[in-house]
């Protein structure tokens, strides 16, 4: 099974049909991502002499330090590159190639919490913003409030932010959960 080449020369479209096998990958961006990760793990795969089919999970764990040593990835990037491997290996399991994701007991790295505060404004630029958005009198000021401390809290990027849907909150016991 040569599988590398076969997947490089995939387009983005192909790729994100095959990566999306469980309907669970639903942007093309992130396809894209992943066949990026994946041929450079193709890649590093033919640079140590070790096929696809044997990938065990210390060369998954070796592949993570490399990544963090030699290529200088953060977290995030080398998590992401997981994610990648991962679903790839279980679209060869759903399709009846492959027995065993060797990326299944794979952690993930733990990150940073990202909070906006601290990375794009100090605690004085908050207390500004906070006591402006608690002055006003506009009918949408609670709202513009904790719109704005939830991403102060969360680090959620704008986009993110208007696309929360009432299905995306996580609730306990049937009840939203109490902050």
């Amino acid at each position: 099974m040569n599988l590398p080449v076969k997947q490089q020369q995939m387009s983005l479209k192909q790729i994100h049909r095959a990566l999306n096998f469980d309907n669970a990958l639903q942007s093309k961006n992130t396809a894209a991502v992943y066949k990026s990760a994946l041929s450079k793990f193709y890649n590093y795969l033919a640079s140590i002499g070790v096929p696809f089919e044997q990938v065990n999970k210390q060369v998954l764990i070796d592949y993570m330090e490399y990544l963090k040593a030699v290529e200088k990835l953060k977290n995030g990037s080398i998590n992401n590159t997981i994610k990648a491997i991962k679903r790839m290996y279980n679209m060869f399991m759903d399709k009846g190639k492959l027995e065993i994701n060797p990326a299944n007991d794979i952690k993930y790295l733990k990150e940073p919490v990202k909070t906006a505060k601290g990375k794009w404004l100090d605690d004085k630029a908050v207390e500004l913003i906070e006591n402006h958005l608690l002055s006003s009198e506009s009918e949408k000021a609670v709202r513009d409030y904790a719109l704005f401390m939830f991403m102060v809290a969360t680090g959620v990027r704008a986009n993110e932010l208007c696309n929360i849907e009432k299905r995306d909150i996580i609730y306990q016991d049937g009840r939203p959960v109490e902050i």
